[in-house]
């Protein structure tokens, strides 16, 4: 543990190191160091006493707050409404067949392999013309 009080004697003792990281007063100590320890983990504050944790608990903190997150997500996501389906009807068989999907393969269906190498062959041909 480490009070405020004791942050001007710990800036003097490691006076080189905190020059390194640009902090030269103990404002600059708090708000630079003791602030993001605190943010990352590894350290606590509670009514100016700074508490220094183990790995360990960072560990668990930082597991702690994945689930936390994924069950705020998970919170979130449920309470959007769901796609309502499209029902159509029973003996219109030719509205399932209909497709915007660019991946629909329907009209290659009945081509055998020496049409489809023709078509390519056409196709790359064509494409060579128009450049």
């Amino acid at each position: 543990s480490l009070g405020r009080d004791e942050l001007p004697s710990m800036l003097e003792k490691y006076r080189d190191l905190f020059l390194q990281a640009e902090v030269q007063t103990q404002e600059e100590l708090e708000e630079k160091i003791m602030r993001r320890m605190t943010q990352l983990g590894f350290a606590s504050e509670e009514v100016g006493i700074y508490r220094f944790l183990p790995p360990m608990h960072r560990f668990l903190d930082v597991c702690l707050s994945v689930q936390q997150d994924r069950d705020l997500a998970a919170s979130l996501h449920s309470a959007l409404p769901l796609p309502t389906p499209v029902l159509i009807d029973d003996d219109s068989d030719e509205k399932l067949l209909e497709t915007d999907d660019p991946l629909d393969l329907a009209e290659f269906g009945e081509e055998t392999e020496e049409d489809a190498l023709a078509r390519a062959i056409a196709d790359e041909q064509r494409q060579e013309m128009d450049t």
